[in-house]
């Protein structure tokens, strides 16, 4: 039968070809013009078990609609889509209830897509160390289309919760003796993160470089709203050997943070930063002051901690045609963990900023005609794209910033996040 699991499937008049032969799993009603080469599968577990076996397998259709509880899951395929089927709405919902699991979804040396999916994770237990939907080991590309990640938990919690985290680079990729990291080309090719109309909500940094690893983020037409930040990267156990460093291009993108959008730190133990640039094209950041009212959050932010510094290097930044609301400040720079040495870079100090060659900011500060923002005491996961539309009439011909409407998932809000336990 068409819906029977892998191995009722495959039994032992079944060869190998036919395994080999396999494209394309199915999760949910076997579809009648189920081609020769599919295989319905009883659950995204066992798909990504069978896929992560079986190198023919390029991609899974989740063929449902609504949401599945998902276990955490290891995906190491070399090269995996998992898409929506045909009219489906796919929701994988991970629970943090109990199994103390630091992210629950590792992805291993793979190309992974997801397409038309939202993953939701709960925090369902209280959090006292770092957690992530998805860790990333020494893998080379992981892309997002047409998705939306929602994370849910308290706020005290956001600052332990990420969306994406990359592993610590592995003991081979360290030069003994000279003290180095390769961070150049060849091998060690950093990955990149790739999103396209897709929104990411919750109470979570959408990625954390816990120790200091070169990658490339990439995201044309999204939404970012989070009371975190886009970016916490910290400084390597190591010096840095090579060219490569960290790298954020947005376009097109309206990023609602709480934090700011980038914070870059080093201390005694991992004291040697990364080269940092990013560029904003077309794009809205929005510090939103969250309901106890805080100090207004830089874009960027360096902190050193006692017995470190940055040295010479500074974040090379450049913004083209972007707007900034309620973000006063370029750089917010303490070099040496003394708050009494702290700088402060405003955006009417941008020739000062030009000057010292690390910063090309082009952007306006101002107000933006918002359409209706939410209440402050709207929690992040129940705010969709309708919540930041752009209002047309007052936005004139000049003003194409921000994520179009039409081109980002129609996502609905977040159930009522319940109290950890």
């Amino acid at each position: 039968a068409s819906g029977a699991s892998a191995n009722e499937r495959f039994d032992s008049s079944k060869t190998e070809l036919n395994r080999a032969e396999i494209r394309c799993l199915v999760v949910g009603e076997a579809r009648e013009s189920e081609s020769v080469d599919s295989l319905t599968m009883t659950s995204v577990e066992e798909a990504v078990r069978y896929a992560n076996q079986n190198a023919s397998v390029e991609r899974i259709e989740l063929a449902f609609s609504g949401e599945v509880e998902v276990a955490p899951l290891e995906i190491l395929s070399r090269r995996l889509t998992i898409h929506a089927g045909l009219g489906a709405k796919p929701v994988l919902l991970f629970r943090d209830s109990g199994r103390s699991m630091r992210h629950m979804v590792r992805i291993g040396a793979s190309d992974l897509m997801f397409g038309d999916v939202e993953l939701r994770f709960e925090m369902t237990q209280a959090v006292d160390e770092p957690r992530a939907m998805f860790l990333l080991d020494r893998t080379p590309r992981l892309q997002f289309q047409n998705s939306v990640l929602t994370i849910q938990a308290p706020a005290a919690y956001g600052e332990w919760l990420a969306f994406m985290q990359l592993a610590p680079p592995r003991s081979k990729e360290m030069m003994p003796g000279d003290d180095t990291m390769n961070t150049g080309s060849g091998n060690a090719t950093p990955p990149l993160i790739d999103c396209f109309s897709t929104i990411i909500r919750g109470q979570a940094t959408m990625l954390r470089v816990p120790e200091g690893v070169p990658f490339r983020l990439k995201w044309d037409q999204g939404l970012l709203i989070t009371t975190e930040r886009l970016l916490d990267l910290a400084g390597s156990r190591i010096m840095p050997r090579g060219s490569a460093g960290a790298r954020v291009e947005l376009s097109n993108t309206t990023a609602v943070v709480g934090k700011g959008l980038v914070l870059l730190r080093v201390d005694s133990e991992f004291r040697y930063p990364l080269e940092f640039s990013g560029e904003l094209f077309q794009c809205i950041v929005f510090c939103d002051p969250t309901p106890e009212p805080l100090a207004v959050a830089p874009l960027v932010e360096m902190r050193a901690g006692l017995g470190s510094d940055f040295g010479r290097k500074r974040p090379y930044f450049r913004s083209r045609d972007t707007f900034y609301h309620h973000v006063d400040s370029i750089l917010r720079f303490d070099p040496t963990g003394n708050p009494n040495e702290v700088i402060e870079y405003t955006f009417y100090e941008r020739e000062k900023a030009n000057e010292l060659k690390w910063d090309e900011a082009g952007g306006v500060v101002g107000a933006i005609p918002w359409r209706k923002l939410p209440l402050a005491s709207q929690a992040v996961e129940r705010r969709t794209k309708f919540d930041y539309l752009l209002d047309e009439a007052e936005m004139g011909q000049t003003m194409r910033a921000g994520f179009d409407p039409v081109r980002l998932p129609d996502a609905a809000p977040a159930l009522e996040a319940k109290p950890p336990k």
